[in-house]
């Protein structure tokens, strides 16, 4: 028993489904190692559905479509490596958002630091942390929270970084270059990295994300993105008045 569990353990909640709803197609003990572990986890009725939906189950006089084991590769390498880089990428973010706020703070008092750039460094303090704790447990909510920040960011870091390249600060001191370029490079690199992982077959099936929730988590970061710059816009224009 310990040793299926310790191979199933890292599938899927709809493959773990499967192999319950289909139970006569695969040994007892695996069976029984699938029930162990979807009882460890909360299991959607998205998930539920989506199981009996590729059994063929809902439709009436049919038999089960073939299922096997294999259909979903273990993730746990995956799984490890997104929790080293996300973790790693959120602890140098949140070293950066905490810098900027002791300067903000310090330089201009609490009060005056909430501008709406500033508002997001600070939801970033609750954000990240909340959102690392949730992939950590395997939440499909996790996922979706981590790929529209990422989304968002990186449209908005790319954006930035075109505009700087336009403006005046064109001009400015190499040394200023030296250090915001590599940096931001390499912030850029990361996003983009984090991306490909969070859209893995083997992240996205343990995490039991459709191609629903996928395009749920883009539109949510677009326009979260969109809105961000209409209030960004407004703000600027009532600085003008």
């Amino acid at each position: 028993m310990d040793q299926q569990y310790d191979v199933y353990k890292d599938y899927s909640n709809v493959v773990l489904l499967k192999i319950v709803l289909d139970a006569r197609r695969y040994p007892a003990d695996a069976v029984q190692a699938a029930r162990t572990i979807l009882a460890e986890r909360r299991i959607s009725p998205e998930e539920e559905q989506q199981a009996r939906v590729e059994l063929n189950m809902p439709l009436a006089g049919q038999a089960p479509a073939a299922t096997t084991l294999h259909a979903t590769p273990a993730a746990g390498s995956w799984l490890t490596t997104l929790y080293i880089i996300l973790g790693v990428y959120y602890a140098i973010s949140l070293y950066g958002s905490v810098s900027q706020i002791i300067f903000w703070v310090g330089t201009s008092g609490l009060a005056s630091s909430f501008y709406l750039f500033n508002i997001l460094t600070f939801l970033s303090l609750i954000y990240m942390p909340v959102t690392y704790y949730l992939v950590l447990q395997r939440q499909r909510l996790g996922w979706m929270l981590a790929i529209a920040e990422l989304v968002f960011f990186l449209v908005y870091s790319i954006w930035n970084l075109s505009s700087l390249f336009n403006s005046s600060v064109l001009g400015a001191d190499f040394g200023f270059w030296r250090t915001f370029l590599p940096l931001t490079s390499f912030h850029l690199i990361m996003k983009i990295v984090l991306v490909v992982l969070l859209l893995q077959p083997a992240i996205t099936n343990t995490y039991g994300v459709a191609k629903e929730h996928k395009i749920r988590s883009i539109l949510i970061a677009l326009g979260a993105l969109c809105l961000f710059g209409i209030i960004s816009l407004l703000y600027a224009f009532l600085q003008t008045i």
